[in-house]
């Protein structure tokens, strides 16, 4: 009986882990969000920066920043990245690795999915990184 305790104990113990490993990644610097179409765990850093920090912070998680191409569309009067639609707030905008001239980026509302060209340069804007 009482080996039947100690297992049942440590069951218990690496499903809270589990479970605590499925909403947090980078070691707790992001957050895991799941697609609401495909199902994939992105990881979202919970600070904002620049294109280029963010696109270093997916490389050293052995990931790379979330790219257009990544995403299915769903045209309905804009484009939107249907994987990405209500998996944030309003004001949640991603950094993604398609380019939008010589010093810009596309980037993504967490909230409406919605895809918009960055008004301002990858050095300065601070958004978020979403890594695939």
């Amino acid at each position: 009986m009482r080996n039947v305790l100690i297992i049942s104990s440590i069951l218990m113990m690496s499903f809270a882990v589990s479970a605590q490993e499925a909403e947090t990644c980078a070691n707790g610097a992001g957050t895991v969000i799941t697609g609401t179409v495909t199902g994939h765990k992105y990881c979202k850093s919970n600070s904002t920066m620049n294109w280029w920090n963010a696109n270093s912070w997916c490389d050293a998680l052995g990931r790379r920043l979330f790219s257009l191409e990544d995403c299915p569309y769903s045209v309905t009067g804009t484009t939107a990245c249907a994987d990405l639609v209500g998996v944030g707030g309003g004001m949640d905008y991603i950094w993604t690795a398609t380019s939008a001239g010589t010093d810009g980026a596309y980037i993504v509302g967490l909230a409406s999915g919605g895809v918009l060209k960055s008004l301002y340069n990858r050095n300065g804007t601070l958004y978020y990184s979403l890594c695939y």
